[in-house]
């Protein structure tokens, strides 16, 4: 009975501090940047998709009046690709490495 109660306490106090241990030490970064169509005029609407090399999960972002997109708090020890799609028509892929240590990365997308 003890060692059963001893048992729990340290997988409820592992439970407990693990995503804190986890949360320290999974560094982050933003991606962020503009939608340029072929005379390099933002493109409002435009979607931009931001997929995770590693888990294969993608994100996306509709750009706004400007162009603009951002994704936040992005892992940053991973390789992440980068792309955007107006009106069908679709950017080149962009490779974000994760070699890059950088914070704040800034990537235009062409559409042409």
């Amino acid at each position: 009975m003890r060692r059963t109660r001893s048992t729990l306490l340290c997988l409820a106090l592992l439970v407990m501090v693990l995503p804190l241990a986890v949360a320290q030490t999974g560094k982050t970064r933003t991606i962020e940047g503009t939608v340029l169509g072929p005379n390099d005029q933002a493109l409002s609407g435009a979607i931009v998709y931001l997929k995770n090399r590693q888990s294969k999960d993608i994100l996306s972002y509709i750009t706004q009046k400007n162009g603009k997109y951002l994704f936040g708090y992005t892992p940053a020890n991973v390789d992440m690709q980068l792309w955007a799609v107006y009106k069908g028509k679709k950017s080149s892929t962009t490779t974000i490495s994760s070699f890059v240590t950088r914070s704040r990365v800034t990537v235009d997308l062409h559409v042409k």
